[in-house]
């Protein structure tokens, strides 16, 4: 196949809802998921992986629109991974939220999120996104609050985890934490810097776990004087 799911309501003349759940799209030429839309997007359970032509992605979601992007795993955790291009790519102007993701061995980034377009907070819970190919675990570009709770982000061939909403009108925090002692955010084992944050807000760091990351830079890097 081409692309294995390719949804496009982009040119609806008012801003519709996409939602997909138990989805299993897997070996396609050129992406996994495709998703282009004004409005909403809501995944729930999806098995992205093994996309293998030129940069084929995972799962890709462009909205132009200001509905929230939402990847729950109330029905399964979500997978995609060996992907020749991005694990999971999200460009839009709303809120993004993704639980319950094992996102690996990408070639490029595991998560790519930019949604500096709008306002809207970026949340991740419980996910693994490690040992990307050529790219850096999570990478997120955002103007709202950033939170990570119970992320692994090791062995990336570039960055573990880089943070940026410098950008926003107003202080907005970044905070990384864990739901309990015997949990840690491991950002061990990159060849670039293990963490990576800017932001004009406060910044919170809680059971943060970095190990041997090799790169020239500071293992944590962490910059809210903007």
């Amino acid at each position: 196949a081409f692309a294995g799911i390719a949804l496009n309501n982009s040119t609806a003349t008012a801003a519709k809802t996409v939602t997909l759940t138990n989805a299993t799209s897997n070996n396609n030429y050129l992406g996994g998921v495709i998703i282009n839309t004004r409005g909403a997007v809501t995944l729930n359970h999806v098995d992205a992986s093994g996309n293998y032509y030129g940069t084929a992605d995972g799962i890709r979601i462009t909205s132009s629109g200001t509905g929230a992007v939402n990847i729950l795993g109330t029905l399964g955790e979500n997978y995609v991974g060996g992907n020749n291009g991005y694990g999971i790519y999200i460009a839009t102007n709303g809120a993004v939220s993704i639980s319950k993701m094992e996102a690996t061995y990408n070639d490029l980034d595991n998560l790519y999120i930019d949604n500096t377009g709008g306002t809207g907070a970026v949340t991740l819970h419980t996910g693994n996104y490690g040992s990307s190919d050529t790219g850096t675990g999570v990478n997120i570009a955002s103007r709202g609050a950033i939170s990570l709770t119970n992320i692994n982000a090791a062995y990336n061939t570039v960055d573990g985890i880089v943070l940026d909403n410098h950008s926003a009108a107003s202080s907005q925090p970044v905070t990384i934490k864990t739901t309990s002692t015997d949990i840690d955010n491991s950002i061990g084992s990159n060849d670039g810097a293990a963490l990576s944050i800017h932001s004009r807000g406060n910044v919170s760091l809680t059971g943060v776990y970095d190990y041997n990351s090799s790169g020239a830079q500071s293992h944590i890097i962490i910059n809210n004087t903007y």
